[in-house]
């Protein structure tokens, strides 16, 4: 009797994983979380609050249209990565990955947009919400 229901257990279990609404996941290849974020001229940013859920990497891409160098900067997750300027009329794609760790709203900024370097004073900054559940995602 016990094996029998061992092996009803174990077939429960497959049919489990295998269905598409199960919040299991396979160990082999963790979910990658795709970010896109564009940069304008006159240092406008599109996509600039992003939802993210904590424990899984994100794959950042940020598309430059501007001549300048910006920074991605998150000091609250200890990241800051340099956004390479676009090259004559060319955009230049800047990918970089990080795992957020922990959840919360976390602010992040241009670090060298307030300092005047691109001939004006101002700032270039969103919100990182790490709010999502990670069983939700697809």
């Amino acid at each position: 009797m016990l094996k029998i229901m061992v092996a009803v257990g174990t077939i429960l279990a497959a049919a489990l994983a295998a269905s598409p609404g199960s919040a299991m996941r396979p160990s082999t290849s963790p979910h990658v979380q795709q970010v896109n974020m564009t940069i304008l001229r006159g240092d406008r940013v599109l996509e600039g609050n992003i939802a993210l859920a904590p424990g899984l990497p994100v794959r950042m891409t940020v598309t430059n249209y501007t001549r300048d160098s910006h920074t991605f900067t998150v000091p609250g997750l200890n990241l800051s990565e340099i956004i390479l300027p676009a090259h004559e009329n060319a955009p230049t794609r800047t990918t970089f990955t990080f795992t957020p760790k922990t959840w919360g709203s976390f602010a992040w900024h241009c670090a060298i947009c307030p300092s005047g370097i691109h001939g004006k004073r101002h700032a270039m900054s969103g919100t990182l919400y790490v709010i999502v559940n990670p069983s939700a995602l697809p």
